[in-house]
């Protein structure tokens, strides 16, 4: 799976810099979307890549990865707002325990819901693909994420306690 390696590259261009914030929040939005785009399809390449499929379970598998990415994206998008919120809040110096406290609350509640579409995507990839080609595409999923999530804790700094 060395283009799964490969790709963590391009999920990083997606992680702008808390720094960036400074930028016009419109301009850091579309760069967003740009780079997020480009890491889906990157994303389905691998994919492709990596699970080898007949012909009819490629056509009854691609719209079920379809359906769940879409869903994800929305999460995605959410967990953007998320953490340009904390850049504002990092940035300015004025991160209070209730925004620790909210922002923490409001990445969890995506996360849950990020599970919840996974248990769904799984459900209906196992009705579609043999049990092996399914839990290899769910394997395949956990990777990505996982390199998605180690790019994102290593661009954004923990929070500091207020000086007493």
């Amino acid at each position: 799976m060395t283009m799964i390696k490969k790709t963590a590259g391009v999920l990083l261009a997606i992680l702008l810099p808390l720094t960036a914030v400074a930028q016009d929040a419109p301009a850091l939005k579309s760069q967003y979307e740009v780079n997020r785009q480009v890491v889906e399809t990157e994303r389905q390449a691998i994919v492709a890549a990596n699970l080898p499929l007949t012909e009819a379970e490629a056509d009854a598998f691609w719209p079920v990865y379809r359906e769940y990415r879409n869903a994800v994206a929305g999460l995605d998008e959410q967990g953007f707002s998320v953490v340009m919120s904390y850049a504002k809040l990092y940035n300015a110096g004025t991160l209070t325990d209730m925004d620790g406290t909210s922002l923490m609350d409001d990445a969890i509640a995506i996360e849950a819901k990020r599970v919840e579409e996974r248990t769904k995507a799984w459900k209906k990839v196992q009705k579609v693909l043999p049990g092996v080609k399914a839990a290899r595409y769910m394997q395949i999923e956990n990777k990505l994420d996982a390199i998605r999530r180690f790019e994102l804790a290593r661009e954004i700094p923990l929070i500091e306690p207020a000086a007493n």
